[in-house]
């Protein structure tokens, strides 16, 4: 058989001491048949896998984790200074982490380039760092008004721009792998009809979830509340090439033999022009997705996708909804705030632990700090590892501004944090988790407002001002409760 060299590439300002020692080493070309395997994984004194991989016909094998990338050439493999998993033979889930794109016919002009300079980024990501997803989520505001023309926006980016970059052109993701939920932006609020109106405040008034229920189980009201969702549910359909009669749904996937489960929920099947605090989820659709029949299955993971934060629910639905939800979902996956935020939620029963990722925005503006994020998801030990990413005003970059990740990396241990054991981090630093001491939580909340009133200093669009107002309101009041 034929061999040949095959060099694998690492971060060029990876620390010298965090570098494994890897081996480039010349190898059979396995033919096209052939299951690549690892041939051996000692490790070195820092504790780093020594990787000798047989290759298989394409240059790829099942042991090699994707965040090393291989390449003929390594002075061609553009990195982001990625932190190297601990367990070199598992290749982990990857999630692909969007939202709040608000594509419009108005702000095309503006948008248009930071969105291609998205798409190339995370093009680089998956050709220079291996970071190949096997899901993309948007969690909501797809479109700014909830338009058929903006959707057309958004059908010419994920088609032209977005899934031509996610794999090989042989191979393509496929299209049912793009996982969307709803926000208040994909409402026109044309479509809102006296009727529904006075639906909303008859839910609100009842303070209960039976007269949400009363309404969403019989075909004709439910379809005339969720009627602002037209074009959004036709965009949705037309993509997966088979219509979707409901904004919310279910799915049960298995990928890198892994167990998913994912709740898509609509928390804006209510959404107007004033929201705060006025939305519901309901018990009605939770039931239909988070709490399906096909969630008692045995699954390595539950998550559930949503647009909103839980205080954008109305009384009546807020506490139901986050305990329900926090107690049967592993990972929560949301947008709208326009700002990333990690959250690990540890209760009395660390086994019913649950990590909140808020995606930031991919558009507010070019001066806003745009953001998105990779989520890896590994099976056994449990483990789940957030790469983020922003927009500097002029580029798309790793963003080391989260408070705790210098290198833009949170790693978080799920199965330690079942034994009451602290999570265990990246080597540059970790997030606090909510068994943190008070002391370790007040100077992130400082950090974190200080950064949201220098934001709020430069910011010259109003709605943009408006919702950095509210973050510097919320981090205000959590700096008051730690003190």
């Amino acid at each position: 058989m034929e061999s040949r060299p095959v060099a694998i590439a690492l971060p060029v300002d990876l620390p010298q001491t965090a570098r494994p020692a890897i081996a480039a080493i010349g190898v059979p070309r396995c033919s096209a048949n052939q299951v690549p395997r690892p041939l051996a994984l000692p490790r070195d004194p820092d504790g780093f896998a020594v990787l000798r991989l047989d290759l298989g016909h394409r240059g790829q094998c099942a042991g090699l984790p994707r965040p090393l990338a291989l390449a003929d050439n390594p002075a061609r493999t553009k990195n982001h200074n990625l932190n190297l998993p601990m367990d070199a033979q598992q290749t982990p889930v990857r999630i692909l982490h969007l939202s709040d794109f608000h594509f419009s016919v108005g702000r095309h002009w503006d948008a248009d380039p930071i969105l291609r300079e998205l798409a190339a980024f995370i093009g680089q990501d998956i050709a220079g760092n291996g970071l190949t997803p096997d899901l993309v989520v948007i969690t909501g505001d797809l479109a700014q008004s909830g338009k058929p023309e903006e959707y057309d926006l958004a059908r010419t980016w994920l088609e032209n721009q977005l899934w031509p970059r996610l794999a090989d052109p042989n191979h393509p993701l496929p299209r049912d792998r793009l996982l969307l939920v709803p926000g208040n932006h994909d409402v026109d609020w044309a479509r809102i009809g006296p009727a529904a109106k006075d639906a909303h405040q008859v839910i609100l008034k009842a303070k209960h979830q039976d007269a949400v229920t009363d309404r969403l189980r019989h075909d004709a009201t439910r379809q005339l509340l969720i009627e602002r969702h037209a074009a959004y549910q036709a965009f949705h359909g037309d993509w997966l090439g088979q219509p979707q009669p409901l904004p919310w749904w279910q799915r049960s996937l298995t990928i890198q033999g892994q167990r998913l489960h994912i709740a898509g929920l609509d928390s804006a099947w209510l959404a107007a022009r004033d929201d705060d605090s006025r939305l519901v989820i309901g018990t009605y659709q939770i039931n239909q997705t988070a709490l399906h029949r096909d969630a008692d299955a045995d699954h390595d993971w539950r998550i559930a996708l949503l647009h909103h934060p839980w205080d954008s629910l109305a009384e009546l639905d807020r506490t139901e909804a986050k305990r329900t939800l926090h107690r049967r979902r592993d990972l929560i996956l949301r947008g709208h705030l326009h700002e990333p935020d990690p959250v690990r939620l540890v209760p009395p029963d660390p086994k019913r632990s649950c990590v909140e990722l808020a995606a930031g925005c991919c558009y507010s503006g070019k001066s806003y700090p745009n953001a998105f994020q990779w989520i890896e998801l590994y099976g056994s030990p449990r483990r789940l590892r957030v790469l983020f990413r922003q927009w500097n005003r002029h580029d798309w970059d790793v963003d080391r501004n989260q408070p705790g990740c210098p290198d833009g990396t949170w790693t978080l241990d799920l199965d330690e944090a079942g034994q009451n054991a602290p999570a265990t981090f990246g080597p540059a630093g970790s997030m606090p988790n909510a068994t943190a001491r008070t002391s370790s939580a007040l100077p992130i909340w400082q950090e974190k407002l200080d950064y949201l009133r220098v934001q709020q200093a430069i910011c010259s669009d109003p709605a943009q001002k408006f919702t950095l107002r509210k973050l510097i309101e919320e981090a205000e009041a959590k700096l008051r409760d730690l003190d």
